[in-house]
């Protein structure tokens, strides 16, 4: 290639690279309602589509060699003939992109998995359907008006702007990966600090379940021998002279299936506490890793810039999970531990997102930060603050009526809604404010012997 042909090449991947980041932002204005740089790069360029407008414009003659060879009834041109080898390119681009930044810096930058119409989590076969359009002007408008506008320029000074050009991309370029493997650095020493911290969490969550799993299990026991005691009291009633006996023996059943039933729950009790202090400590010293780590990123001037990051690639996160925070299959009952199927890689880096979020919404309130705000942003960092919201979460109206209270020993059903008529509980008396003195009409067994169940 002459010189003149690669200043000449150079000036078409800058326009189009220029153009493209104005398009992206644009779009993200529409979209987010906020200004976002979306490109990688921290210059007004994205060099990836730079590049693919090159491929897309100087497609067309291969293309119909190609037609020749192997389908020669595409070779009569047409809308199909033109538009086929722009989305093959489009495809690969997205594909291409998406690996590259992975395999460079081992993080997911763009994740389309869960959309529609798309190819794994790298091709997202709807954008590329708008940008099919796009890519077709480009190629019969676009292009032949750049060819005119830039052979009028002094041979000079296309050679002055396309080498200021190559020495900003340069450097930007270097800046940019840098600033990259920074942030893996940071999120990988995280990612192993919080994977350790979270095996006590875990430790005490097994706790927890072996206890439940055990009164699950023993509960069935005791009623089996509940049954055989009063089945064996109920016998004696029948014989001359058992009464009292049997009596005794009925209120000595109920009063051990009580009691034993008690002490089982006393002990999930202490098991959830010790969980949920576990969890307690596990977000705190979390929280307090990650503002540590940012203090020092924000010490060096690069904490802004990470921030431009996570707005322009919202699905930036480690491509490993290996360990999950509520996992699947478990054993009892128990609600989630923190969030269903999350894990912790994928945790943590949602909660460094919400405290950046939190740390540019509070610097703005105090005029020191130039990152626009919108309400948008606002709902993204409070949908992040998972722990938060499992922490505080009440029970719902809906919920409330619906619940149901079983007897451990005999299997009745307290409905709230129902009420106890024959004990002079009204309908629609909530559990809760049943008289403390209230038993099983069946057996006897006290409000401690119940259990809440939807």
């Amino acid at each position: 290639m002459s010189s003149g042909g690669f200043v000449t090449g150079l000036l078409y991947f800058t326009v189009y690279s220029f153009s493209a980041w104005i398009a992206e932002d644009v779009y993200a204005r529409l979209k987010t309602g906020r200004w976002v740089n979306r490109g990688f790069f921290h210059g007004p360029w994205i060099p990836i589509y730079g590049f693919g407008a090159i491929l897309l414009v100087n497609a067309p003659p291969y293309a119909r060699s190609l037609y020749r060879q192997f389908l020669p009834w595409l070779d009569a041109g047409g809308p199909l003939a033109a538009a086929l080898p722009l989305l093959v390119i489009l495809i690969l681009l997205e594909y291409l992109a998406g690996w590259g930044l992975e395999a460079a810096f081992k993080m997911k930058w763009r994740d389309h998995s869960a959309k529609r119409l798309s190819f794994g989590s790298r091709v997202y076969l709807t954008r590329i359907l708008y940008l099919l359009p796009l890519s077709l002007l480009l190629v019969l408008f676009a292009h032949p008006v750049l060819l005119l506008w830039l052979a009028r320029l002094p041979e000079p000074v296309r050679a002055l702007a396309a080498g200021l050009f190559l020495v900003l991309l340069a450097a930007d370029a270097i800046a940019s990966v840098r600033r990259a493997a920074s942030l893996r650095k940071l999120m990988s020493e995280l990612e192993t600090w919080a994977l350790t911290l979270y095996q006590k969490l875990r430790h005490r969550q097994e706790e927890y379940e072996l206890k439940f799993w055990d009164y699950e299990t023993g509960k069935g026991r005791m009623q089996q021998e509940w049954r055989r005691s009063m089945d064996e009291a109920r016998a004696g009633l029948s014989e001359p002279g058992g009464g009292g006996q049997s009596e005794d023996k009925i209120r000595r059943a109920n009063d051990e299936l009580r009691d034993a039933l008690h002490a089982m729950k006393e002990e999930i009790a202490d098991a959830a506490e010790r969980r949920d202090a576990a969890r307690r400590e596990y977000q705190e010293n979390l929280l307090l890793r990650v503002n540590e780590e940012l203090d020092k990123i924000r010490g060096k001037g690069e904490l802004k810039n990470i921030y431009r990051l996570f707005l322009a690639f919202p699905d930036l996160a480690s491509p490993s999970e290996p360990v999950v925070l509520s996992p699947k299959n478990t054993r009892s009952s128990s609600r989630a531990m923190l969030t269903p199927d999350l894990s912790v890689i994928k945790y943590l880096w949602l909660e460094v997102r919400a405290v950046l979020d939190g740390r540019f919404y509070e610097n703005e309130e105090n005029g020191q930060s130039g990152v626009a705000k919108s309400e948008t942003d606002k709902q993204v960092t409070q949908d992040f603050s998972f722990l938060a919201r499992q922490a505080t979460k009440k029970t719902s109206q809906k919920e409330v009526e619906t619940m149901k209270y079983v007897c451990s020993a005999c299997g009745f059903s307290y409905d709230p809604a129902e009420g106890d008529p024959e004990n002079n509980i009204a309908p629609g008396t909530a559990f809760e404010a049943l008289p403390d003195d209230w038993a099983c009409p069946l057996c006897g067994v006290g409000k401690d012997g119940f259990e809440a169940r939807e």
